[in-house]
C-alpha cells in the first residue's frame, strides 16, 4: 500500500513538473476572453449553461380557469423555473477557464471538470429570477410573479395573470408566449475527485445572466358574461339583473322565477335561450318578460254636487270598477238646465277605495227678446234682445 502511495504521488510531481501552472486562488475575470475551439471561454460558458438549464424546462400546462372580464378578475398557475444544473467537461474548456498561464501561454488545470450553476449543493451559489413577461400579451392585461421554495433543481415562479380594463372580447382565446426576462446563475467550476490528495477548492467563475427564456405557450381563454333580466311589457325591470361569468362551452339554463303580482309569458323578442351553450362573442342576454296579474280595485263613491241646488246633490257607489290600472268612465246625471262644470276627472282605478265629486252648473239662459208695445200709437212701438240674461231658472227682470 506504501509503495503504491508513493507512486501516486510521484505521478502528481511528474504531472506539476510536466505543466508549470500557476492555479488562480481567486478567479480573474479576462481568463473569460480566452480563445478556446473557435470562441470564448465566456461563450462556452453562457452556451453551456444555457443549454443544460433549457433542457429542464417544461412547456407550461393549460390553465384550467379562465380569465373574466371584469377589471380585477385573475387567475393564477405555476411555473418551475430550473435554478441549477450541472454541466461536465467537453472539449477542455473548463480546464481552459480555471488554468493558469505559463508565461502568456494558457496552460489547462485538469482537476477541474465540472461547473455548477446557481444554488449547488453545498456551495454559496445564487440565483435572481427576473419578470415573467408575454410578446403578445393582451391590452389590458397584466402579468405578476411571486417567486416561491427551490425543491432540487427547479424554483417555484407563482404566476398571477390580471384583467386592468374590462375585457370587450368576451370568450375570447388567446395564445400567449411567455418569457423569463433573466435568470442569473452563480457559476462555479469544481474537482469531482475524491482522493485525499486531489479535492481542490471549487473555484467561482463569476456568473451568467440567461435572457427571454421560452416558458411554453399558455393557451389563455377569456370568459364571457351571460346577463338575465327580468321585465314587464314594456320592459321596465321587475328585479335586479343576474350577471354570470363561464367558459365558451359551458351549459347554462335558466327558469324564470316567480315575482309577485306578475306572471311569466315569454321571452323578449331579443333574448337568447334560456338554456344553451355559452359561446365566443358579445354578452349574452336573456330576457324573461312578464305580464301583471290583474287586481280588482277598490270601491268607487261618486258625488254629483249641483251649485247653488245642494237639494239636488246624490252619490253613488260603485264595486265592479275593473282592475288596478284601468280607466274609469264616469257617467255625468242628466239633468234640464245643468251642465257639467268643466271637465270630467280622469279616473284610473286602485287597489283602495276612491271618491270623486263632479260638479254641475245651470247652463247660461237663452237670449230674451223684449217688444214695447204702445197702443194706439204703433210708430213708438220697439224691441230690444237682451243675451247676458243669467242661467236657466234665475228671475229675469
Amino acid at each position: 500500500m506504501n509503495k503504491i502511495k508513493l507512486m501516486s504521488i510521484f505521478s502528481v510531481i511528474l504531472l506539476l513538473l510536466h505543466f508549470p501552472v500557476s492555479v488562480y486562488a481567486t478567479f480573474n475575470d479576462y481568463m473569460l476572453n480566452e480563445i478556446h475551439q473557435g470562441k470564448s471561454l465566456r461563450a462556452w460558458l453562457y452556451d453551456e449553461g444555457e443549454n443544460a438549464i433549457s433542457q429542464q424546462i417544461n412547456a407550461t400546462p393549460q390553465v384550467d380557469g379562465s380569465l373574466g372580464v371584469d377589471v380585477g378578475d385573475s387567475v393564477s398557475f405555476s411555473v418551475n423555473i430550473p435554478t441549477y444544473a450541472l454541466v461536465a467537461d467537453r472539449g477542455g474548456w473548463i480546464p481552459a477557464l480555471t488554468g493558469g498561464k505559463s508565461g502568456n501561454t494558457p496552460v489547462p488545470n485538469y482537476f477541474y471538470t465540472q461547473m455548477r450553476y446557481g444554488k449547488s449543493p453545498n456551495l454559496p451559489g445564487n440565483f435572481s429570477i427576473g419578470e415573467v413577461t408575454a410578446t403578445n400579451l393582451p391590452s389590458g392585461v397584466t402579468i405578476s410573479r411571486v417567486v416561491g421554495p427551490t425543491t432540487g433543481n427547479l424554483t417555484r415562479v407563482d404566476v398571477t395573470v390580471t384583467r386592468s380594463q374590462v375585457s370587450a372580447e368576451n370568450g375570447h382565446t388567446n395564445s400567449i408566449n411567455l418569457n423569463l426576462s433573466s435568470l442569473y446563475l452563480d457559476t462555479w467550476a469544481i474537482d469531482p475527485t475524491t482522493a485525499d490528495f486531489f479535492g481542490n477548492n471549487p473555484i467561482n467563475v463569476g456568473g451568467i445572466t440567461l435572457t427571454n427564456l421560452n416558458l411554453g405557450t399558455l393557451s389563455l381563454r377569456t370568459k364571457n358574461s351571460i346577463r338575465v333580466r327580468y321585465i314587464d311589457e314594456a320592459g321596465n325591470e321587475l328585479r335586479d339583473p343576474l350577471v354570470e361569468q363561464m367558459e365558451v362551452g359551458q351549459n347554462y339554463a335558466y327558469t324564470p322565477p316567480a315575482i309577485p303580482g306578475y306572471t311569466y309569458n315569454r321571452l323578449s323578442s331579443g333574448s337568447a335561450s334560456a338554456s344553451g351553450q355559452m359561446a365566443a362573442g358579445p354578452e349574452r342576454l336573456v330576457e324573461f318578460v312578464y305580464t301583471k296579474n290583474p287586481t280588482v280595485g277598490g270601491a268607487i263613491t261618486v258625488n254629483h254636487e249641483f251649485i247653488g241646488a245642494s237639494s239636488m246633490n246624490s252619490s253613488e257607489r260603485f264595486t265592479n270598477v275593473g282592475n288596478v290600472g284601468d280607466r274609469f268612465e264616469l257617467t255625468p246625471r242628466t239633468e234640464a238646465g245643468w251642465q257639467v262644470k268643466g271637465e270630467l276627472p280622469e279616473v284610473i282605478v286602485t287597489e283602495q277605495a276612491q271618491t270623486v265629486t263632479i260638479q254641475y252648473e245651470r247652463k247660461p239662459g237663452g237670449a230674451i227678446t223684449v217688444n214695447h208695445e204702445f197702443i194706439g200709437d204703433s210708430s213708438m212701438n220697439t224691441n230690444e234682445v237682451i243675451t247676458d240674461v243669467g242661467n236657466v231658472g234665475d228671475r229675469f227682470e
